[in-house]
């Protein structure tokens, strides 16, 4: 049976994007976004704002782009898909987390947002990451084939 692992959030970012690069190369960029509902209290009759802030993380070339082009305060539209893990904190405590790996970024209002859209898939990433990489294999293997040869032929 198939199944889904799909978010969608439009809301504001909180705080400009940390981009860094792991030894391998590879840019990724963590953000905050803010999507709030508002509801009526029960009790009053008042309107109450509710805000949850979500941690998005954008990965290669993704990530490039959310660091030059998002900002604080700015919305954005961010597709992805739910990430779960643990750590231990400073006291020993294990604590849960929840992110969101992004697949597409939009960029919301303004010209910036039209111009700067951007649709990026992992998978086909991932794609042309293993093609090349199978492509550096081979070659590697044809190489040292032709090492050999040559080897045998000064023989």
């Amino acid at each position: 049976m198939a199944s889904v692992n799909k978010v969608i959030l439009v809301g504001n970012c909180g705080r400009d994007p940390e981009v860094r690069y792991l030894p391998s190369g590879q840019a990724v960029a963590n953000v905050s976004v803010a999507t709030s509902t508002r509801r009526k209290d029960k009790n009053t009759g008042e309107s109450v704002e509710d805000t949850q802030w979500h941690r998005v993380t954008f990965y290669d070339r993704l990530a490039e782009i959310a660091g030059e082009y998002v900002k604080k305060g700015r919305p954005i539209y961010v597709e992805g898909r739910l990430k779960y893990g643990k750590y231990t904190d400073q006291t020993g405590i294990e604590k849960n987390t929840v992110d969101i790996v992004a697949t597409e970024l939009q960029l919301l209002g303004g010209r910036e947002g039209m111009v700067a859209r951007v649709t990026l898939m992992t998978e086909h990433l991932q794609h042309r990451r293993h093609v090349a990489q199978r492509l550096r294999n081979q070659q590697c293997v044809q190489r040292h084939h032709l090492a050999a040869l040559l080897q045998h032929r000064r023989l």
